[in-house]
């Protein structure tokens, strides 16, 4: 949980606390605790999107776009989560086009949501 006053933490500090419950959230989903991984997963996507609000970094959004993948996935799939996760994925591998590892996700994420179609 960050602390009221938001400018006591950096963008790193918030992105490594992001990053922190992301990894907390892939635990308690490795355990099958679901319900503990999604509130990991809701917190990290909380951060993730107010660092990509407030630095339009690509590597902000690159994470924002993890964060709703990580969401998207976890038990039954949710595809307004993965849409999110694509639409980012692809407008970054437009901006980014020498950067393959963007187009990959994109192509994942869209074969996932074509297969949850069918």
């Amino acid at each position: 949980m960050m602390p009221k006053k938001k400018d006591a933490w950096t963008a790193q500090s918030r992105r490594d606390l992001s990053v922190s419950y992301n990894k907390l959230g892939g635990i308690a989903e490795a355990m099958r605790n679901l319900k503990a991984a999604k509130g990991y997963y809701e917190q990290d996507l909380e951060i993730s999107r107010a660092i990509a609000d407030e630095t339009r970094t690509v590597s902000a959004y690159d994470d924002l776009a993890v964060s709703y993948y990580k969401l998207g996935v976890i038990g039954n799939y949710d595809t307004s989560y993965l849409q999110k996760a694509h639409d980012i994925w692809s407008q970054l591998s437009m901006q980014c086009p020498s950067d393959p590892e963007l187009k990959r996700r994109c192509d994942i994420v869209q074969n996932i949501l074509k297969e949850l179609s069918e």
